[in-house]
């Protein structure tokens, strides 16, 4: 089963596969299938449009999908604010700064990153959300130093204010499959991705790739939006059932970053956008080198933590 994102749309006919395999028969569109699994025009299963029309309005999925992610952020800081943390409003509070503070991190991060990119097309710097590490950076700096701002735990408070950033994270990796950006590497797999002419795949490879685009949409790629978001909706349920038992200080965002920096860097090896960078001379990806460095830096805060714990009186 392929999803083809964008609507139904004909394809030109299929050149023979690569491996020797006989094409699909006459009138058959690749992205379709029959209850017999052979491909065919009957059954096409579509995935994300770029725009979701809501009482007449077309809103872009991209958008409607990051606004519910922070509203969805929001209720979960409330409920943990009452339940684990003093009642006093410091999660939301702690949440909005590490929203501005996310916010200003990936676009910092994208700048570096993409400085050639940006420089030929200004205007693309300005298109895109930014690049997740470094909102998760700037939002961890940002809500540090908000607690010491107003003489918190800093720890305490990131407690309480990562699960809802991790939530809010699902639902802008639903938001990249909505745009087609942080896709995956082709397959031939069961669950292939084909992302129409407006989605960001598509131009992309198109401009480096012209061999992996099939007519008005590109060939099957890995959903790994979709993976992300289905691992990082998993990975809050842990980090709100931890928050719960009022663990000590440190534990959630301790534990957040390591599981989740080590679940990128082996998703990594199956994106396949080339935007994302490369660091020490391709050998990894840019967030794969900062997936070593977090994992480094979360076991040493943990351990750290954990003596300064017993050692206290």
């Amino acid at each position: 089963m392929h999803l083809h994102c964008g609507g139904a749309t004909s394809a030109p006919p299929a050149p023979k596969d690569p491996g020797g395999a006989a094409p699909p028969a006459a009138g058959a569109r690749r992205g379709a299938i029959l209850p017999s699994g052979q491909a065919g025009p009957e059954r096409l299963h579509e995935g994300v449009h770029p725009t979701i029309e809501i009482a007449g309005l077309s809103l872009p999925s991209y958008g409607l999908l990051c606004a519910i992610g922070v509203w969805s952020a929001y209720g979960l800081a409330h409920f943990l604010d009452k339940r684990a943390g003093d009642g006093a409003g410091v999660a939301t509070s702690g949440l909005l700064v590490a929203i501005v503070s996310a916010a200003l991190g990936s676009k910092l991060l994208q700048l570096v990153v993409e400085w050639d990119v940006v420089r030929r097309n200004p205007g693309n710097f300005f298109r895109y959300a930014g690049i997740y590490y470094g909102g998760l950076l700037g939002a961890l700096l940002g809500t540090f130093l908000y607690a010491r701002f107003k003489k918190l735990s800093p720890l305490k408070l990131l407690d309480l204010v990562v699960p809802p950033l991790v939530v809010g994270h699902v639902f802008g990796r639903l938001a990249c499959f909505a745009a087609g950006c942080c896709f995956g590497r082709p397959t031939d797999g069961p669950f292939g991705v084909m992302f129409p002419k407006a989605s960001v795949a598509f131009r992309e490879l198109r401009a480096g790739h012209g061999d992996l685009i099939d007519g008005d949409h590109t060939v099957a790629l890995l959903p790994t939006q979709l993976i992300e978001a289905c691992g990082e909706a998993v990975i809050a349920s842990v980090l709100v059932w931890l928050a719960l038992k009022r663990p000590r200080e440190g534990a959630v965002v301790f534990t957040y970053v390591m599981i989740y920096a080590s679940m990128r860097f082996v998703l990594e090896f199956f994106r396949f956008d080339p935007s994302r960078g490369t660091a020490l001379g391709g050998i990894v990806s840019t967030s794969q080198l900062i997936a070593i460095v977090t994992v480094l830096a979360g076991v040493s805060l943990l351990v750290f933590n954990r003596r300064r714990a017993v050692s206290a009186p």
